[in-house]
């Protein structure tokens, strides 16, 4: 019992002289380097929250931009979209107005929307033949209106895309200006493919394809969508 008594104090002494050597510098250095460390692992953890925080954030920001983004549509109905119209004023007119119909089917509006005949050919049995239609060209909102416009959700604007006059034979085309090259575009009796684009600054393009024949009596006057 005595040997195992003095046995236990030496072991206690040689301890805590160790504990004394280590005192001091090298201690404090061991120390210093654990705080550092674990400062540095702090921070890498800090940052690598911050990383997948601003990626979680972003992925966020761009499914809720794709899900609220505004849908443009486009569409004619041959019963209801052909218009027979008249109106006094500068220009008067009485006859009938084929117009398409643009729908915004997305959650945020459609910002500066506006409609455009961008190709016109002639149709035969044969196949399609093209005209001397250049460019693209905006045709006017129902009402004569070419400014821009915001379209909200479950809002429909019509836009007029031909005139054909109850009074004189001939195409009437609701460009904003005339131009040398739609004289020819006038005079035509056939069938006519036009390809109408309703663009915004924030939606795709939307697009459709309507043939509309016309033989110079308005009382023939045909239009509908092509199969696809």
């Amino acid at each position: 019992m005595k040997s195992a008594s003095v046995k236990s104090r030496r072991l206690e002494f040689e301890g805590k002289a160790l504990y004394r050597s280590l005192e001091g510098p090298p201690l404090n250095a061991w120390l210093d380097n654990s705080r550092v460390t674990e400062a540095i692992e702090v921070g890498w953890l800090a940052a690598g929250a911050a990383v997948i925080g601003g990626l979680v954030s972003c992925a966020y920001q761009h499914w809720r931009d794709w899900w609220t983004r505004p849908k443009l549509s486009l569409k004619f109905d041959p019963l209801s979209d052909k218009v027979e119209t008249s109106w006094d004023g500068q220009y008067p007119f009485g006859g009938i107005v084929l117009r398409a119909s643009v729908r915004n089917q997305g959650h945020r509006p459609a910002s500066n929307c506006r409609m455009f005949i961008t190709d016109l050919t002639s149709v035969q049995s044969s196949g399609r033949t093209p005209t001397g239609f250049r460019d693209s060209r905006q045709i006017a909102w129902a009402g004569w209106s070419f400014e821009s416009r915001a379209i909200p959700q479950g809002v429909t604007f019509y836009a007029d895309f031909i005139r054909i006059s109850k009074h004189e034979s001939g195409w009437q085309f609701p460009f904003e200006r005339s131009m040398a090259q739609d004289e020819p575009l006038k005079r035509y009796k056939g069938t006519y493919r036009l390809r109408l684009i309703a663009v915004a600054d924030n939606a795709a393009p939307a697009r459709l394809d309507i043939d509309v024949d016309y033989n110079g009596d308005w009382n023939n006057l045909r239009a509908w969508e092509p199969s696809k």
